[in-house]
């Protein structure tokens, strides 16, 4: 969770009229344009296990001079290395929410008719402009040729060396580093190697405020946060979410060097979403670190154990917006139940948006995934309670 400014928080649940995105442009390290002006804003953030780029954000940057439209490649909201500082303000306080880069702008401008020699000249333009976080460069930055780790390499080294040149890597508390394997061979791009390689350690990445990344455990810690409803709470409205889509109940891995054909299969061997059950046969495939057989079929009971859609249900959370809640956060959701008593379930926050405009700041929403067998018994009391 990122640290909030004192009184934050309760600032935000008084009203969010004071509330707003601030954004600052740069270009090759140098700031370019301060306090962009926006009319509307979204920043939305995908922590799945397949999102090598998590943050993707979208504004639209109104231009009365039309001086911000781009023409060029060098320009404030170029879509070839311009930058976005992404600032959230409210109550007189600051909350950094990241670096991003443009994917794109396709500028709306207008035109009209000035001086003696009936001129065209720009009316002023309507900029929507897609950022995504700094990790698409990571996604875009390709080995050129099939490389191996150096001697001596581990997990969170190696994750340094491959985000070198595009953010700095800091290491949260619980994070336990290994060797990587000798007989790795890097032959995709950086992001998705880096996912690999955190992901064979139990643990997952996010973007920090600062523009650096966090490599953080997904183990369960306590709710850095309490969502309830009633007065004073942040809860607004709260559903839940089952997709086929979501689930697996096997996993087949293959040896990191396609050469070997090293394959092998962990599956779910009991439960309602058991392998070859009810549910049927849900594969999805890894490329393991390992090149031998054990190391193969190691890391796909791990990755198996690791991935959540097995043991969880998703819920859709619509709250007052928290700009300290982050992907990986373990957050508390009161969720309401029959006869006006709120039985809380805990769970890990996997996906999230913020978004507002001139008006102020919308609510927020997340998608909270929560431990199945809790959900199951929250249902429990639910009917017990109807009966």
């Amino acid at each position: 969770m990122r640290v909030l400014p004192a009184g934050l928080l309760d600032a935000l649940s008084g009203s969010v009229q004071d509330a707003r995105l601030v954004c600052h442009a740069w270009y090759d390290g140098v700031l370019v344009k301060k306090d962009l002006p926006i009319e509307k804003w979204s920043l939305s953030w995908d922590g799945s296990d397949t999102a090598v780029v998590q943050g993707k954000a979208n504004l639209t940057v109104v231009d009365d001079t039309g001086e911000l439209a781009p023409w060029g490649w060098d320009e404030p909201l170029s879509a070839a290395g311009s930058k976005l500082q992404a600032v959230f303000r409210c109550a007189g306080t600051d909350t950094n929410l990241g670096w991003w880069t443009v994917t794109q702008n396709q500028p709306n401008e207008m035109w009209r008719i000035a001086g003696a020699n009936l001129q065209w000249v720009s009316g002023g333009a309507s900029i929507p402009v897609d950022y995504e976080e700094l990790t698409r460069l990571a996604a875009d930055y390709r080995f050129w040729a099939p490389e191996a780790p150096p001697a001596g390499a581990t997990v969170v080294s190696e994750v340094r060396r491959l985000m070198a040149e595009i953010c700095a890597v800091t290491v949260a508390a619980g994070v336990a580093d290994k060797p990587v394997p000798a007989s790795m061979v890097y032959k995709d791009n950086h992001g998705a190697h880096v996912l690999d390689l955190v992901r064979s350690i139990g643990a997952w990445v996010r973007m920090a405020g600062d523009g650096s990344m966090e490599i953080y455990s997904q183990e369960r810690t306590a709710p850095v946060w309490t969502i309830q409803g009633g007065s004073g709470g942040a809860l607004v409205k709260v559903a839940r979410t089952q997709r086929r889509t979501d689930i697996l109940n096997g996993v087949a891995s293959t040896s990191n060097d396609p050469a070997l054909e090293i394959r092998k299969l962990a599956t779910v061997a009991s439960g309602p979403l058991r392998y070859g059950g009810p549910a049927g046969w849900l594969i999805q495939e890894h490329t393991a670190l390992a090149n031998t057989s054990d190391g193969v079929q190691a890391d796909a009971q791990t990755y198996l154990d690791n991935k959540t859609y097995a043991k969880t249900l998703k819920l859709d959370v619509t709250c007052l917006p928290n700009p300290g809640i982050q992907i990986g956060d373990w957050v508390r959701v009161a969720q309401p139940v029959i006869g006006g008593k709120a039985f809380p379930l805990d769970g890990i926050v996997t996906a999230m948006t913020l978004s507002g405009g001139t008006a102020g700041v919308d609510a927020m929403s997340l998608t909270v995934e929560v431990s199945a067998t809790d959900a199951a018994t929250v249902g429990l009391y639910v009917r017990k309670q109807a009966a």
